[in-house]
């Protein structure tokens, strides 16, 4: 958990983590319903055993949490994908979407008045981003 407490560390006000408990998870599904158009290669399918891997080593219960998570929020991305009518609109909501939650993130650690952990590991914080959210469902020791 060193690793995740890492992340952690940054996000101490109230605010700030209210911010990212509601904007992470936008940030992930947008992220998912961007990847679904590229077409030639599943991004998040080459994705996904990196990001079990790593949360499965943090414990069984926060892998199999996570697993179910991301699951879910790639169901989201695919059924967007499947059931809209104007890609073209689905791709400008959702990068207005995702563009808007970046800023929130920033916002955050405005107010936090920290910078954000990506700075300091961006591959740390991409990867603890979406468990952070989500660790308040969660026992994270």
């Amino acid at each position: 958990m060193d690793k995740y407490n890492f992340y952690k560390q940054y996000h101490n006000h109230p605010t700030n983590v209210l911010i990212h408990r509601i904007f992470i998870p936008i940030i992930v599904l947008t992220s998912m319903i961007l990847l679904k158009f590229i077409k030639k290669i599943n991004i998040i399918l080459i994705l996904f055993p990196f990001y079990l891997f790593y949360y499965f080593k943090l414990s069984i219960n926060i892998g199999i949490f996570m697993m179910c998570y991301l699951l879910f929020l790639d169901t989201i991305a695919s059924m967007a994908h499947r059931f809209s009518s104007n890609k073209t609109k689905l791709f400008l909501y959702t990068i207005s979407l995702f563009i808007l939650s970046w800023v929130a993130q920033f916002i955050g650690h405005y107010i936090e008045g920290k910078r954000p952990a990506l700075v300091d590991n961006l591959s740390q914080a991409f990867i603890d981003a979406p468990l952070f959210s989500m660790d308040y469902l969660l026992i994270c020791e």
